[in-house]
């Protein structure tokens, strides 16, 4: 079975190297490459260059943000599984051979567990088996997805008028219009804490999912309600990380993380 795994990058210098490493270190025979970077004008070219023997193919060329990027690797690519690995994430190793050994037939999108790194933390966050109620959450970790080809010929691609939820919007547009999701209760991906949607967190990302979730259910009130949840409880993960006892405390408030020694 082919994957094509898709690495969306802009001036990644600091960490695609060791992107592309997880790739490499993957050794599934059947297997895609794809960079696309957006113009970058440090040492990103460069980078990708020196592993030219595991890029497949690699464009360098102004987008119109991360969505139209995402497109673009996904219309290039041939492989009957696609995955997303952005430039500062990593696949687990042998993600790859779990993935085509664990995916059932019917399956349109399959999704796993990722390891949270950076900012002096290091946890396990598991996605939700239980997608009932996906327009008042995101259950999925969105590197750990992949999703047949099919799938997005039948559902279409990410919307390029979201900056930083495009993943929402794009995974439950397919589960709201039938797509078979399946679990894999294994990690799949490392996820680095500090990125693009983490940074924008409460002017884009909350403001964003707002609007998905009235488009798909919600009333202004309940998606309003949800949105102030959710900033504070970004507010007080953000005050708790500057604690003592940061890990001790999050063990009692996410019942989704587990912390790990590593």
């Amino acid at each position: 079975m082919k994957i094509s795994i898709i690495t969306i990058t802009y001036n990644s210098e600091k960490t695609l190297e060791e992107t592309i490493q997880s790739i490499q270190a993957q050794n599934y025979p059947n297997l895609e490459y794809l960079i696309i970077d957006g113009g970058s004008t440090d040492n990103t070219l460069n980078i990708i260059k020196k592993y030219k023997n595991v890029v497949t193919k690699w464009i360098s060329e102004p987008d119109k943000g991360i969505s139209d990027a995402f497109n673009k690797g996904i219309k290039m690519a041939t492989g009957e599984i696609i995955g997303i690995i952005n430039s500062d994430d990593m696949l687990a190793p042998n993600a790859l051979n779990t993935v085509v050994k664990d995916i059932e037939d019917n399956t349109d999108v399959l999704y796993g567990n990722a390891i949270m790194f950076g900012n002096g933390e290091k946890y396990r966050y598991k996605s939700e088996s239980d997608l009932t109620g996906f327009n008042k959450r995101f259950p999925i970790v969105h590197p750990t997805v992949f999703v047949r080809k099919r799938c997005y010929e039948k559902h279409g691609l990410f919307n390029i008028n979201y900056k930083c939820s495009m993943d929402y919007e794009l995974l439950i547009r397919m589960y709201d219009n039938s797509a078979t999701f399946q679990y894999l209760d294994k990690d799949l991906a490392f996820m680095r804490l500090g990125g693009e949607n983490q940074k924008n967190y409460i002017k884009v990302t909350t403001r964003e999912c707002k609007q998905i979730s009235i488009n798909h259910g919600l009333s202004n009130f309940q998606a309003s309600l949800i949105r102030s949840r959710s900033i504070a409880r970004f507010l007080i993960a953000k005050f708790i990380r500057k604690t003592p006892f940061a890990n001790f405390i999050r063990k009692f408030i996410h019942s989704n993380k587990t912390e790990l020694d590593i």
